[in-house]
């Protein structure tokens, strides 16, 4: 009997510890993310206001992608009423635009 509750115990421990290095590996991905992230945002020409004017969106889009609101960027070349995705560290790094065409997106 003791020897099985010995036994239980070295499990748990096993488990936290995994649980510790799999929480650890998380904020270090994530803090990379946000590292890379502004220096990717800082350095694009798009990122303005919070939002990326890279990608106009038509209205109707902003009730169906939660992260896209209305346009608040001064001086937006598209003289329709249209959205933009609010942009944060995170997913400037997740940002695959390496070309200089603007592409736009449909609902």
């Amino acid at each position: 009997m003791i020897t099985e509750v010995e036994e239980l115990h070295r499990r748990v421990d096993k488990i936290e510890i995994q649980k510790n290095r799999e929480v650890l590996a998380l904020v270090e991905i994530l803090s990379n993310a946000t590292f890379f992230g502004e220096m990717k945002m800082a350095n694009c020409e798009y990122a303005k206001k919070g939002q990326c004017s890279f990608f106009i969106l038509e209205n109707e889009t902003k009730n169906k992608i939660p992260i896209v609101t209305q346009c608040r960027i001064e001086q937006c070349n598209e003289p329709s009423r249209h959205c933009h995705i609010e942009i944060s560290n995170i997913s400037c790094t997740l940002c695959q635009q390496t070309n200089k065409t603007q592409k736009n997106l449909l609902p």
